[in-house]
């Protein structure tokens, strides 16, 4: 019975020192390919956004409030859409009203004055024609009269001198000579007398007409302030008109409000730069993807032509699956601590997935690729810098 046992037992170490080997060299060979893994695997590394959306190639058109104001009635909805033209907005417009009466009403009772005015000018111009045309008749009167009193002081000269020569000659006696010299004497007063009536005449036509004319003068420059005044006021009605007009607040192009503010409401205060809502143009351009992302985690790693993955929250990646697309801008400047980057969609959008302007959903994109053994560095490096 010893020889069978001892042979079994033989059998047995052999056995398991086969077995041995096998698992020694499994595990050699298993530890050298989980060291090649480690030290010359590559795993892509990605980062993510939550904030990420669809968006209409280009700019959407954002409305902001032109002056301040309160709302006194919206007419806008997110995802209405609209015309260019609409009516978006209504702010209260009592306070431009009120002073566009009042100019109107001033500028009504300036453009009454200055008929009034003109009235008055016309009829005192034509008072000065009058007085021109009487005067000219009466001075010609006077001149007449003057003429007429020239020719009886001549008449008289002439009648003194022949009295002379004859009284010198013995035929008129002295009381003839005195006469003729008392006529004289008189004819020459007479026409003193109607050439200073004549020339005083003149010169109270001349002051006459002189205070017409300043009259006038004056009249004119009224008329002229009441057109500027009435210019003025047509200029201050102008603006409030345009004033009245920024109150009533109008879609800018056609398309779909795609962003309201939340503050708008009824009875709410803006002021003048609000941006009171956003609307999408129709456009046959296409669709990108805008996500934001933190400063550290995307200046310098994301940079153009880095391929991405989106899920849209609206359809669920298990089933419709995800969007490819690829980064295509970075900005180079953070905005309210967030760096925007905008990708563009890859062809071969799953089936099923409509993409419409502010679809939102999550984004990954594939940033670097490393090896294990530097993902471990990296996250012992850390550990010692928080240590």
């Amino acid at each position: 019975m010893a020889i069978p046992f001892s042979r079994s037992a033989r059998s047995l170490e052999a056995d398991s020192f086969r077995f041995s080997a096998v698992m020694l060299v499994a595990s050699l060979l298993l530890l050298t390919a989980w060291g090649l893994w480690f030290f010359f695997a590559s795993i892509s590394l990605y980062e993510v956004s939550e904030t990420a959306r669809v968006e209409v190639r280009g700019a959407s058109h954002a409305v902001a409030a032109p002056v301040s104001g309160r709302v006194v009635a919206t007419h806008i909805s997110l995802g209405r859409r609209v015309e260019a033209g609409d009516l978006l907005l209504e702010l209260d417009p009592r306070t431009e009203e009120l002073q566009l009466a009042e100019r109107q009403s001033a500028r009504r009772g300036s453009e009454s004055e200055l008929t009034d005015l003109s009235g008055e000018i016309a009829s005192e111009e034509k008072a000065l024609a009058q007085l021109k045309n009487a005067a000219r008749l009466e001075v010609e009167e006077l001149e007449a009269s003057l003429n007429e009193a020239e020719a009886a002081r001549e008449f008289a000269v002439s009648n003194h001198a022949k009295v002379l020569e004859l009284k010198e000659q013995g035929v008129q006696s002295v009381r003839d000579l005195e006469k003729a010299k008392s006529e004289m004497a008189m004819a020459q007063a007479i026409e003193s007398q109607r050439r200073t009536a004549v020339a005083r005449r003149q010169e109270q036509l001349r002051i006459e007409e002189r205070d017409r004319r300043s009259d006038i003068e004056g009249l004119h420059r009224q008329a002229s302030q009441l057109r500027g005044s009435i210019d003025t006021s047509e200029r201050t009605e102008e603006r409030l008109e345009v004033e009245l007009g920024q109150r009533s607040i109008r879609a800018p192009v056609s398309g779909t409000v795609a962003k309201i503010a939340e503050s708008l409401l009824q009875g709410a205060y803006v002021a003048a730069g609000d941006q009171l809502c956003a609307i999408v143009p129709e456009s046959d351009r296409g669709h990108v993807v805008v996500a934001e992302f933190e400063p550290g985690k995307a200046v310098g790693r994301i940079r153009p032509g880095q391929r991405a993955r989106l899920r849209l929250d609206g359809y669920p990646w298990t089933h419709y699956g995800s969007v490819e697309a690829r980064v295509s801008n970075v900005d180079s400047e953070a905005r309210d601590g967030r760096v925007r980057v905008e990708f563009s969609i890859e062809p071969g959008v799953p089936a099923g997935i409509v993409l419409e302007h502010g679809l939102p959903g999550e984004l990954e994109v594939e940033v670097e690729s490393s090896s294990p053994l530097g993902l471990v560095l990296r996250s012992v490096g850390r550990l010692v810098e928080g240590a």
